[in-house]
């Protein structure tokens, strides 16, 4: 079977098959290789056995760093990947992230404070109105199997810029329904805005994030999650 050429081939991956090589350690898909030591290692092997192959393979490897660290995964040289976006440009990308998943949890649970003012002014049931977070949550669940491979085709941000005035459309919906099945209606189009507040954020700090990066980020992207959840129990 031909290879590649390391021309062709990832850094990562040719790093990745190369530690395997010399190491003798089985590398799993997700592995990420991120102290230069191991890199010493191998090459201390690789001449320690001669074996051409792998040490030509791993001197060919030259990882960009920032600071201390080895960046995985490692940039392109496009200044538009991602990954080579200015710090500022990053922040302003995980800011909107953040506020963007705050909106989509926040609008289709804001709901359940207000379950008994529903059952007065819509006449129905506990599990009636019970329908309204159901129905919502069940389809915010099942649409990410619409939006995940759109964000893919059509981008990130006119996915996210999409379902964002799907949602802010299914609010004002919401305020302005005066019958039961209206407001249902409007849930319905609420879950299916507010579906990429479970997926979204994790996918765009992959993005644009190294993996040393990634804790501070998901952090924030968990504070603003489980703010919406909390906030929209109290704010309404």
């Amino acid at each position: 079977m031909a290879a590649n050429s390391s021309a062709d081939t990832p850094v990562d991956d040719i790093a990745r098959r190369a530690a395997h090589d010399a190491l003798g350690v089985q590398i799993y898909p997700g592995t990420e290789i991120m102290a230069d030591g191991i890199y010493h290692h191998i090459l201390w092997k690789a001449d320690r056995d001669a074996n051409t192959n792998t040490q030509s393979q791993v001197a060919n490897i030259h990882l960009k760093h920032a600071g201390k660290h080895a960046l995985v995964p490692q940039p392109s040289d496009d200044p538009n990947d991602p990954l080579n976006w200015s710090r500022l440009w990053k922040w302003l990308t995980m800011s909107s992230m953040a506020l963007s998943t705050f909106n989509w949890v926040f609008s289709p649970l804001s709901l359940s404070p207000q379950v008994p003012y529903y059952m007065e002014s819509f006449d129905s049931t506990l599990p009636e109105v019970i329908n309204f977070i159901g129905v919502s949550v069940l389809v915010l669940g099942f649409t990410n199997f619409i939006w995940i491979p759109l964000s893919r085709g059509l981008g990130r941000r006119p996915v996210a810029i999409i379902t964002t005035l799907i949602t802010t459309a299914s609010c004002i919906w919401r305020a302005k329904a005066t019958t039961y099945n209206s407001f249902l209606g409007s849930a319905i189009l609420c879950g299916i805005g507010a579906s990429p507040g479970e997926t979204f954020g994790p996918v765009i700090i992959a993005d644009t994030a190294f993996l040393h990066e990634r804790g501070f980020w998901m952090g924030l992207y968990q504070w603003a999650f489980w703010s919406g959840l909390m906030v929209c129990s109290f704010l309404l």
